[in-house]
């Protein structure tokens, strides 16, 4: 098959959808548009969401940390907010999916105009979805800023203990330094 460039279209998507005319192939090349640009927010939202979720999940560390590394743990939240990510998760998803068989079906009509305006909203999306994870991260690292010099030193020798006793390497490692 091949990519036509008319502008008539029949049964799209349903049997009674039928495009006979310029206007009407603009009218369903701009839902198209549309449609791409809710499928990339969907995507975004999913991720962002997907984000807030895994911060509200419940500490799952390995034995090999020690009683001080506790100290500084956060109280878990509770049990209903971690639902509610996970259904504003689903509900993404479950939008991500069902556009995204829409579009394959709009593309699938083997339409040239129609898959220009898949290409042209993925484009415009991607790029609006990157900006905002841009921004997000950009604000989540300036909340997350260490004030001190103390605080940063501190942060990156939890990390490398977390690395050293985590990888199972700890004690080859020891055991060549001494």
């Amino acid at each position: 098959m091949f990519f036509k460039f008319g502008y008539e279209l029949h049964q799209l998507l349903f049997s009674s959808l039928n495009i006979t005319s310029v206007t009407g192939l603009i009218g369903v090349s701009a839902v198209t548009v549309v449609l791409v640009l809710i499928l990339e927010a969907s995507k975004v939202a999913l991720a962002h969401s997907k984000f807030y979720s895994a911060i509200l999940r419940p500490n799952d560390r390995p034995d090999c940390f020690t009683d001080d590394m506790f100290l500084v743990e956060t109280q878990s939240p509770s049990n209903s907010i971690r639902y509610f990510w996970l259904g504003v998760e689903l509900g993404f998803y479950i939008i991500e999916l069902i556009l995204g068989y829409v579009i394959m079906l709009i593309v699938m009509t083997y339409n040239g105009y129609l898959m220009l305006s898949v290409l042209l909203g993925s484009g415009i999306g991607y790029f609006l979805g990157a900006e905002v994870i841009r921004k997000l991260s950009r604000n989540e690292r300036e909340n997350s800023s260490l004030t001190s010099s103390t605080e940063a030193i501190s942060e990156s020798v939890r990390e490398e203990q977390e690395n050293k006793c985590c990888s199972g390497d700890a004690s080859s490692e020891a055991e060549t330094k001494y």
